[in-house]
């Protein structure tokens, strides 16, 4: 499995979701994905076919930087690569509340952590939407939120 993060893309960045250096990947892998989850479909959808093998799939839930992306087609056609979008708010909600539960565990257990980038002061919140929306964060953006006392 193979997933995509974030919304830097280019290999000089920190991020590990990019445009693709095929060569390199291969290289470094030796290997092709069965299934490729992607946060950015429109970015990486012409290097996917290179990276999964044959039957595989394709999941993507976001194409925010290229909203109406061009599909190599054939090149997912002839190794019977499977597209299948995918959003949260389609999912039954029984499994939705399964989901939760068990990245809730995962999160407790420290098998699964948040990619924290920046913190941001309630005060702050204007300069956090700025670096969301400038893309310039590795990871997510905190806003802390004073308790009731």
């Amino acid at each position: 499995l193979w997933m995509t993060t974030n919304v830097k893309w280019n290999s000089k960045d920190k991020n590990f979701s990019w445009r693709f250096d095929i060569d390199g990947i291969e290289a470094m892998l030796n290997d092709y994905f069965d299934r490729m989850v992607d946060v950015a479909f429109g970015v990486n959808v012409a290097a996917a076919p290179q990276l999964i093998r044959a039957n595989g799939w394709l999941t993507s839930y976001s194409s925010d930087g290229v909203p109406k992306p061009e599909v190599p087609f054939l090149d997912f056609m002839y190794k019977n690569i499977a597209i299948r979008p995918f959003s949260i708010y389609g999912m039954p909600e029984n499994a939705k509340i399964n989901a939760f539960q068990r990245i809730g565990q995962l999160l407790a257990t420290r098998r699964l952590s948040h990619s924290v980038d920046r913190t941001y002061a309630f005060t702050d919140m204007i300069a956090a939407h700025q670096a969301i929306e400038t893309g310039e964060l590795f990871g997510v953006c905190l806003v802390e939120v004073a308790e009731d006392s």
